[in-house]
């Protein structure tokens, strides 16, 4: 496995900064090879998907060439807006990116990842930007079966056809109360699902469902959950 960048964004850099901290906790415990960047900066996701091009572009070019100039050849991200936008929106030739669920599950395959029991019934939430845009759901799934005694069980809406949390592409920002009512209904369909830990893995939704449950249920980040439950 070869050095990682982490990449820790916006949002888990000044709104979730548990996720940042969790991750880090998660690959010094493991001893994995990973760097951090001098100076964070913004992915310009949020740039990009409001129509800010000029902003977006200059974002874009300063980061590609500190990619280039620091040598970057495994880049990890909490965050599915910034996993996105380095695949989507990037020219990233010979450049790995990452997502954390990704990294896990490949830990849990070779063994180097253990998770103690927990026993509760917990449901999934697929980010937008993770599970439609790039078919990333049964990672985070793997990740969730591989803890003893939890039961998966799937909300109505899922993987493909998984409802949005409302908090992407400047929604919340735009219309705060659209953007919370899809939040609340999200969570209602979690508890529909008999689940009482509600999980996901993008700070954006964290943030938003853990706001929209009101105490009705847990939410989690998968990194949270993880670095809890590793063995050792």
């Amino acid at each position: 496995m070869g050095e990682l960048w982490f990449f820790r964004g916006c949002m888990s850099t000044f709104r979730e900064r548990a996720m940042a901290e969790a991750t880090l906790e998660i690959l010094r415990r493991l001893r994995l090879p990973f760097r951090l960047f001098g100076r964070e900066r913004c992915c310009g996701s949020v740039l990009f998907r409001t129509g800010q091009e000029r902003e977006a572009e200059e974002v874009r070019r300063r980061n590609e060439e500190e990619f280039r100039r620091l040598g970057v050849r495994r880049l990890l991200t909490t965050c599915p807006g910034c996993y996105s936008t380095f695949r989507r929106d990037y020219s990233l030739d010979g450049v790995e990116v990452l997502h954390l669920s990704q990294l896990l599950r490949e830990l849990i395959r070779e063994g180097r990842l253990r998770l103690r029991e927990r026993r509760v019934r917990a449901t999934y939430h697929d980010p937008c930007h993770l599970g439609r845009e790039w078919g990333i759901y049964e990672e985070p799934r793997e990740v969730l079966r591989s803890i003893p005694g939890l039961e998966l069980v799937e909300m109505t809406l899922s993987r493909e056809f998984s409802r949005c949390c409302g908090a992407g592409g400047g929604v919340r920002s735009a219309f705060p109360e659209v953007s919370l009512a899809a939040s609340r209904t999200r969570v209602g369909e979690a508890l529909e699902a008999g689940a009482e830990l509600l999980v996901t893995s993008c700070p954006f939704c964290y943030h938003h469902l853990k706001e929209a449950a009101e105490g009705r249920m847990e939410v989690r980040d998968l990194s949270l959950l993880v670095r809890d439950l590793m063995e050792g």
